[in-house]
């Protein structure tokens, strides 16, 4: 028996994809009780007077590209499952920068993205704006800045995915040293 194998990559969803979705008044029905980060970001808000839209965007920092985190999983599930995967992940350079074989599927199912960068290239990225907080915290800066300097040197970064490392970057440095900032005009501050 000879079996022929496609690869299929499924594209994350993006926060345009989960805003058309819950236009569907049965499917908002249906998942609107997932939509809960509203109760962690912003204490004492009664989620009844928030609309759709603005239930997807509270949670969309959590979930990011990942439909499962959005529409199956409470925020706070959400949260546990990434903090617990990044704390088990001995090195998580490795399995972003994707040179490490046989990773666990729900490594890479949980905090990282997959999506086709060419025809033969497919890049890992963060699924959330919250997974790219704890991974950078993990990681640290000058880690984040070597995984961020191979990726341009293969080819393999575009201006979203710059976004993702500049981020990445941002909250190590924050975490492990602190920022540091300089400004030309004193009186700016002021």
């Amino acid at each position: 028996i000879t079996l022929k194998w496609k690869n299929y990559i499924l594209s994350p969803w993006t926060k345009e994809d989960y805003l058309e979705a819950v236009t569907n008044k049965a499917f908002f029905e249906q998942v609107k009780k997932m939509l809960d980060a509203n109760n962690m970001l912003n204490a004492g808000t009664q989620e009844e007077s928030l609309t759709p839209q603005e239930l997807v965007e509270s949670k969309f920092h959590f979930a990011g590209g990942s439909s499962k985190f959005m529409f199956d999983l409470s925020t706070e599930e959400v949260i546990v499952m990434i903090d617990a995967i990044v704390e088990r992940c001995e090195d998580l350079f490795k399995y972003v920068h994707w040179t490490i074989g046989g990773c666990p599927s729900q490594t890479l199912n949980t905090i990282l993205a997959s999506s086709r960068f060419d025809s033969s290239t497919v890049n890992a990225v963060p699924v959330s704006s919250y997974a790219v907080s704890v991974i950078a915290e993990c990681l640290g800066p000058d880690l984040v800045l070597k995984l961020r300097d191979s990726l341009v040197a293969c080819s393999r970064m575009t201006p979203d995915i710059d976004g993702t490392w500049f981020e990445m970057f941002f909250f190590a440095k924050l975490k492990h040293s602190g920022l540091e900032y300089s400004q030309k005009d004193p009186t700016l501050w002021t």
